[in-house]
C-alpha cells in the first residue's frame, strides 16, 4: 500500500506545474541534446554530400548514387517499428547506443572502401568493378540504416520523458531546435572541411567523428527511460488530476 502511494505521488509530481528538476535530470537533458545535435550533423552531411562522394570517389553516376543512398532510407523505414519494440525490451539508451555502434561500424569501411576492395583483389579503376562497389556500399548503407532507426526512433521519447506533462511542448521544441540546427550547421561545416581537404572521402571521417561524439554524450545520460507504472495507480492518478 505504501509503495502504491509513493508511486501515485511520483506520477502526480511528473504532471505537476511545480515539479522541480534535479541537477542529474538537467545534465542528462544537456547531454542528450548534444548527442542529438552530433548524430544529426553526421546524418545531414551524408544526406547532402553522398551523391558527390559517390560520383567522385566511387566513380558512379548521379542516378546510381541516389539509388545507393536509398538503401539507407529503406532499412530505416523497415526497422522503425522494430527499433521501438527493441527499446521497449532493452531500454532506450541501450538501443540508441547499439544503433550508434552499428552506424560507426558500418560507416568506417566507407572511408577505406577503395583500399579495402583493392586488398581483396578488385581492380577499383576498371569499369567492371563498379557493380561490386555498388553492392558493397549498398550493403553497408542498408545495415547502417537499421542503426539509424535504433537511434532516431528513440531519441524524441527520451527527451519528452524528462518533461513534466505541462512542458512536453517545450521539450519537443528543444529536440527540433537541436536537430534542425544540425541540418543548418553541418552542411556548411563539412563544406568548409571539404574545401580545405579537397577530398570527398573526408565525408565519412566527419560522419564517424560526429557519431562518436554522439555516443560519448549518450554514454553519460542517466535519465529518459520509460517508467512503468501499475495500471490501477495510473487510473487513480488520472481521476485525481
Amino acid at each position: 500500500m505504501l509503495a502504491a502511494e509513493e508511486e501515485l505521488s511520483d506520477i502526480k509530481d511528473k504532471g505537476g506545474l511545480d515539479r522541480k528538476w534535479t541537477s542529474a535530470e538537467r545534465g542528462s537533458l544537456i547531454l542528450l541534446l548534444g548527442a542529438i545535435f552530433f548524430w544529426f550533423c553526421a546524418y545531414n552531411a551524408i544526406e547532402t554530400f553522398f551523391t558527390l562522394f559517390a560520383t567522385n570517389v566511387l566513380n558512379v553516376s548521379t542516378g546510381t548514387a541516389t539509388i545507393m543512398l536509398t538503401s539507407f532510407s529503406l532499412t530505416f523505414v523497415a526497422f522503425a517499428l522494430p527499433a521501438g519494440l527493441i527499446a521497449g525490451k532493452r531500454g532506450r539508451k541501450k538501443t540508441i547506443m547499439t544503433g550508434l555502434f552499428l552506424l560507426i561500424g558500418f560507416m568506417l569501411p566507407m572511408i577505406f572502401i577503395n583500399p579495402i576492395l583493392s586488398a581483396v583483389g578488385v581492380d577499383v579503376t576498371s569499369a567492371s568493378s563498379l557493380m561490386i562497389k555498388q553492392i558493397v556500399v549498398i550493403g553497408l548503407l542498408a545495415c547502417a540504416g537499421f542503426g539509424w532507426a535504433c537511434v532516431n526512433i528513440n531519441s524524441l521519447p527520451m527527451v519528452v520523458e524528462l518533461a513534466s506533462h505541462d512542458k512536453i511542448g517545450r521539450f519537443t521544441g528543444y529536440y527540433y531546435f537541436f536537430s534542425f540546427g544540425a541540418s543548418i550547421v553541418s552542411p556548411i561545416l563539412f563544406g568548409a572541411i571539404r574545401d580545405l581537404t579537397q577530398d570527398y572521402n573526408s565525408l565519412f571521417i566527419y560522419a564517424v567523428i560526429c557519431f562518436g561524439l554522439a555516443l560519448a554524450c549518450t554514454l553519460f545520460v542517466r535519465h529518459g527511460e520509460a517508467q512503468p507504472h501499475d495500471p490501477q495507480v495510473m487510473e487513480e492518478a488520472l481521476l485525481d488530476a
